[in-house]
């Protein structure tokens, strides 16, 4: 009876300690994070009730420049969620619609941008998947994630760090910190949010004239790597009950990155996919950017292009798709006070509603 006591008590040590071990390191990846506007639009996104949510949108700062949420909830009542990151790489969307299954198992739609298979070689870094890892709770789907990406980074001939526990353990890239900004707030670990649903308003009100570009029809040839991971990504998307639907939205580049996105949107619309291409016509045309006053660079909408893309791509939602209309609705408050939020900056700022 003793030994056996004894054996019990030495069990419950270990899993205590096993749980204490869990909890520190849980505390240290929150203090020894990278503090980004993404970790704030992520937290808040695994902070979004239990099947709240009508869809997301998935892509790069194309994604975040462009699409305001709480101004899509305002005229139609939609919740579509707002899950971009800068320079997001085309390898993460499926892992992170994966993610997203979780908690919000009655999606009805889900957004993807295409604009990211346009990167050149030089463009890529690990801090481009990383944006969206490191946030992510740990998980088999976080480690898929990091093992694909880092994977399609290799066969792309990307020279970054490929030893893996750098990525399965943040903490021990971002360990540095100590010595270096660490303050009295990052030992609170608290996890900010964004109050916009993913939108990022930082920096939308600068106003730059750019080239209105000539329609580009013609292809490019996908890099093999790439075209394996889109093709991987459609293959995932036949599996999924919610509407999937591939956008670009629009942007000034060369020809070449042009060529990429009519590439990816071929293929994915020969595998039975809608595609809102609004580089091309007739998308073009209905969204009617007004490229002397709508841009703050050649590549992002400010915004007034932002709600302007808003208005037309939740008009073509609201058309296409039965999403119900949550406005007042008990659980939905916090939408509510995005909205409001959103019409006050827009107030403080002297900035006209393009609705």
């Amino acid at each position: 009876m003793v030994k056996q006591r004894g054996k019990l008590t030495k069990i419950i040590c270990v899993i205590a300690f096993l749980l204490l071990t869990a909890c520190m390191c849980a505390y240290l990846f929150r203090v020894f994070d990278s503090p980004t506007d993404t970790q704030k639009t992520t937290n808040q996104f695994y902070c979004e009730k239990e099947d709240t949510l009508d869809g997301v949108y998935i892509g790069t700062s194309a994604t975040y420049r462009y699409w305001i949420p709480p101004q899509a909830y305002e005229d139609y009542g939609m919740c579509v969620y707002n899950w971009g990151t800068a320079s997001q790489s085309i390898s993460l969307a499926k892992f992170m619609i994966e993610d997203a299954l979780k908690t919000q198992h009655n999606m009805k739609v889900i957004l993807i941008e295409l604009r990211n298979v346009k990167k050149r070689k030089i463009d890529y870094s690990s801090v481009d998947f990383r944006r969206v890892t490191d946030n992510m709770p740990f998980s088999m789907n976080r480690i898929r994630a990091i093992d694909y990406s880092l994977n399609y980074y290799q066969e792309m001939g990307i020279p970054i760090d490929y030893n893996k526990l750098d990525y399965y353990v943040p903490f021990v890239t971002y360990h540095s910190r100590w010595n270096d900004d660490i303050g009295r707030e990052d030992l609170k670990a608290r996890k900010e949010k964004v109050i916009y649903k993913g939108y990022v308003f930082t920096g939308s009100l600068s106003v730059v004239k750019v080239d209105e570009p000539e329609e580009y029809t013609k292809e490019a040839k996908l890099k093999g790597p790439t075209e394996k991971v889109v093709q991987d990504l459609i293959d995932y998307c036949k599996g999924l009950d919610a509407r999937v639907i591939f956008v670009a939205s629009p942007f000034n580049y060369t020809d070449e990155a042009y060529g990429f996105v009519n590439t990816a949107a071929a293929c994915v619309k020969e595998e039975g996919f809608t595609v809102w291409n609004f580089n091309r016509e007739p998308y073009k045309s209905r969204l009617n950017m007004d490229w002397s006053s709508e841009f703050k660079n050649e590549t992002h909408a400010n915004i007034w292009g932002a709600q302007k893309y808003t208005r037309c791509l939740s008009e073509m939602l609201h058309e296409e798709i039965d999403l119900e209309d949550h406005r007042g609705q008990r659980g939905y408050e916090s939408w509510d006070e995005s909205m409001k939020a959103f019409d006050k900056r827009l107030i403080e700022e002297g900035i006209r509603n393009n609705n």
